[in-house]
């Protein structure tokens, strides 16, 4: 728990502002049409089942970039770019 098993605890008031913050952020919650999409985003980019899940609910939420270490740096797939944080490039 960040309030108490960290090396550098958070109080509680910021703890719960974070949260706060964190609960505006959109999410996807996927479905069975999502399943079936992924598998095709997996068969048209040779990616792994998950990261088709993945690349899914990026686009599903309008977003541009993925942060990842595991997809290819600069790669786009279905109009979602990846970057990798790790990335020296």
């Amino acid at each position: 728990m960040v309030t108490q098993k960290v090396p550098v605890p958070l109080n509680k008031d910021k703890t719960m502002q974070i949260i706060k913050d964190l609960s505006l952020w959109p999410y996807h919650v996927p479905d069975g049409a999502d399943v079936i999409e992924a598998i095709n985003i997996q068969e048209r980019n040779k990616i792994s089942f998950w990261d088709a899940m993945i690349v899914n609910s990026a686009k599903a939420c309008g977003c541009g970039v993925i942060w990842s270490e595991d997809l290819t740096h600069g790669q786009i797939y279905e109009g979602v770019k990846v970057l990798n944080p790790l990335s020296q490039t």
